[in-house]
């Protein structure tokens, strides 16, 4: 039996454990930096007698992110867009000095521009502070221009002091290295990349199936979304980074691109696992495990370590397959297989280079500097263009508040703190507005207990300090998730605007009150635009996305129509649908994922996932479609043997995608099967006849080639389009179109 000295002892080591555990922790330390960093700018703002003294805190409350790096090129993007900012006012108040309502309209030409372009780059903090800067500086300056000018040097110097602030808190003070961060996201998406290879070979080949394929998956994808973010991090707090950022640039593009290479290989499985396929491609299996060692090689080099092996060229020669006994499908499955291992083969070859380049095992400097393909053009994109609308409404319904209601009280807050918070739904657009409320609420009665019956009572800057540094600290701390962020911004800057920490300082219950009904309007504000004039509510939002991916689609059945020279306007729209099947999928899962338990019906989101996987392949098909187009030639103007069924098929195909733009659910599964199989299998006897009746070798094996890889899309396409009338009528699409508030 333990003593009680023991028991104190043991009791003593587990308190020092835990205290050593939160010491070290990323969240302790992360709210720690943060809360230094307020400390230092407000002492530095006081000190000097600056006025707006919360413009450095809120620099910092908005820059601190996780790694050094992160918050470093952070800090430098609030930098640029607050200069960009500086001139623009300076433009604005000298060319409409006396008209009030063209300077309101410019500077919602200005604004709305800067909201567009948040939603088309990684680095959109730049443009969200160019653009919401502007409003301060313009109204916070009063009706004097000497005025303005004094208050756009003091928005500069107060910026700088607060990026500086966090930049030498994160620098000396516990620093973390994007670089490290980076590296090792990088080294886990290839290491996810090799396991998904495996699992995907081994299904192949085992004819199985492994359910957490689909979770490895996700992961993947995700890893893969986050790297140019940490890269733009880790090019400022680097120097080794810096000197190959092109190498490592490449390295995300091929990653990203290994991604698609892989989900087309996969799409080829369920025809293929009905085949002997190690026999019909005997070099299958030495392909398949030579990209599995040039995986562990990759990974590897990326731990720092030189390669064992180099790449090895393994061929794979369809005129070796062997075709006796197969249907035109089968073989159209098989070439569609071996091309995209081919790719992946390629890819994964040029990932070994890049990498080999970046880690000094490799000078073969052109992998990484070769020339690049010409751009694609830039397409408009429809839902930047609906937040761009809601963001007017917003901006122009604050405008009209202010014009006509003149004792709105902090009118400047209110002005810019609306634009604030409507330029951010352009990066969140399915972000509720209903959960708004609760985080602002709880926000401003902390700050206003802090303002109200703490800071009366406090002598010195010192007790100031202690104060800014609990307050600033607890809020960093509860909201320390990624997740969270924003609920961290808006505590941190309700508390930096309700203290009013200033010279002379000034304690009034009113500023609590005024800040309140501001916050009101700004919700009421924010509510309204999300219902009107466009509606955000999830359901309508998804269901209109669903309308566009297949309208899109049946353009681009379409698209090989067009002449061997489109024209700028005909590949404009061959772009701008082509972006949309491509990205469609994505913001469909993430409206999903906010839909509520009434507009999901009798409908489970596991049903709803299922659908929009379904949708997923359907829009990997007809991207496929469109490749292999592109890479042999071959439409309904060069395939004149089989061009009746082709034009029978794509008919058929451009009605049922018109239907279903029109009801998600307008097919079902039986009768559309039926239909698109007896048209297959019309295409399929016409095209083995039309290989026959080749009389050149040559001429047949091109015509196979191409012919084969054409029908296996085809395939697939039919097979995805009945999948997803098979899911459809498990969602409960009543309920997605009832209205609510």
């Amino acid at each position: 039996m333990a003593t009680a000295h023991e028991k104190s002892g043991t009791d003593a080591q587990t308190f020092v454990t835990l205290v050593s555990e939160f010491y070290r922790s990323q969240r302790f330390r992360g709210a720690f930096k943060t809360a230094l960093a307020m400390v230092i700018v407000y002492g530095i703002a006081l000190y000097m007698g600056w006025g707006h003294t919360h413009w450095g805190g809120l620099a910092v409350a908005m820059c601190s992110l996780t790694t050094t790096g992160e918050s470093l090129h952070k800090g430098l993007l609030r930098m640029g867009g607050t200069f960009v900012a500086f001139f623009v006012t300076l433009a604005l108040i000298a060319l409409f000095p006396q008209d009030r309502w063209l300077f309101l309209v410019a500077l919602s030409i200005y604004l709305a521009c800067c909201n567009y372009m948040m939603g088309g780059t990684s680095r959109w903090y730049f443009w969200y502070v160019a653009a919401f800067v502007v409003p301060i500086l313009a109204f916070g300056g009063g009706p004097e221009s000497l005025s303005t000018f004094n208050t756009v040097v003091m928005r500069t110097q107060l910026t700088a002091a607060g990026v500086l602030s966090l930049t030498l808190v994160s620098t000396f003070l516990w620093p973390t290295s994007t670089k490290n961060v980076f590296e090792e996201t990088v080294s886990k998406l290839a290491a996810g990349q090799h396991q998904l290879f495996r699992k995907y070979a081994a299904q192949l080949f085992t004819k199985g199936d492994d359910e957490n394929i689909s979770t490895l998956r996700t992961q993947v994808v995700q890893g893969a979304g986050a790297l140019k973010g940490l890269l733009n991090g880790a090019e400022v707090d680097s120097l080794e980074v810096w000197e190959v950022r092109q190498a490592w640039r490449h390295c995300v593009d091929q990653l990203a691109e290994l991604n698609t290479r892989l989900d087309r290989w996969r799409l080829c499985f369920d025809e293929l696992q009905e085949l002997d396929i190690e026999r019909l491609v005997p070099q299958l299996s030495a392909l398949t495990a030579e990209v599995e060692t040039r995986f562990g090689q990759i990974e590897r080099m990326l731990a720092g370590q030189p390669p064992e092996v180099r790449p090895q060229e393994i061929s794979l020669q369809l005129e070796q397959v062997k075709w006796e006994g197969l249907s035109p499908f089968q073989r159209a499955t098989i070439v569609s297989g071996v091309k995209q291992l081919a790719g992946i083969d390629a890819l994964t070859r040029a990932f070994f280079e890049t990498i080999g380049v970046i880690r000094g095992f490799q000078v073969n400097e052109c992998v990484v500097s070769s020339r690049k393909a010409r751009p694609p053009l830039r397409a408009f994109d429809p839902d930047r263009g609906a937040g761009v609308l809601r963001f007017l409404m917003c901006v122009w319904s604050a405008f009209l508040i202010w014009v006509f209601l003149p004792d709105v009280p902090a009118y400047t807050a209110f002005l810019s703190v609306t634009i604030s918070v409507s330029l951010m739904l352009m990066v969140v657009p399915q972000l509720p507005i209903k959960m708004l409320p609760k985080p602002i609420m709880e926000s401003v009665l902390y700050a206003a207990v802090v303002h109200v019956l703490i800071m009366p009572h406090l002598e010195g800057f010192a007790q100031l300090a202690l104060l800014i540094f609990g307050v600033t600290f607890s809020i960093a701390y509860t909201y320390a998730k990624p997740q969270q962020q924003l609920s961290r911004s808006i505590g941190l800057a309700i508390f930096l605007v309700v203290s009013g920490i200033g010279t002379p300082q000034v304690y009034s219950f009113l500023q609590v009150a005024d800040v309140s009904v501001v916050l009101v309007m700004i919700v009421s504000i924010l509510y309204v635009a999300t219902y009107f004039p466009i509606s955000f509510r999830p359901e309508l939002r998804l269901r209109h996305l669903l309308k566009r991916f297949f309208k899109s689609c049946e353009y681009l059945i379409t698209a090989g129509q067009f002449p061997s020279k489109p024209s700028r306007l005909q590949r404009w729209r061959r772009a701008f649908h082509l972006r949309e099947v491509m990205i469609i999928p994505a913001k469909l899962f993430q409206w999903s994922g906010v839909l509520s338990a009434d507009a999901l019906g009798k409908s489970t989101p596991a049903q709803m996932q299922e659908i929009l996987k379904c949708v997923q392949v359907l829009g990997g098909y007809v991207q496929e479609l469109i490749a292999v187009r592109e890479e042999t030639g071959i439409n309904e103007k060069t395939a004149h043997e089989t061009r009746d069924y082709l034009r029978t098929w794509r008919h058929a195909i451009e009605e049922l995608f018109v239907r279903l733009s029109i009801k998600p659910d307008a097919e079902d599964e039986v009768t559309l099967r039926t239909a698109l199989d007896d048209m297959l299998e019309r295409l399929e006897a016409r095209i083995e006849q039309t290989v026959d009746a080749s009389e050149s070798p040559s001429w047949r094996q091109e015509k196979e080639d191409n012919g084969y890889q054409l029908l296996g899309v085809y395939r697939g396409l039919s097979e995805a389009l009945v999948a997803y009338a098979r899911s459809a009528r498990t969602v409960d699409w009543s309920h997605l179109a009832e209205s609510r508030f």
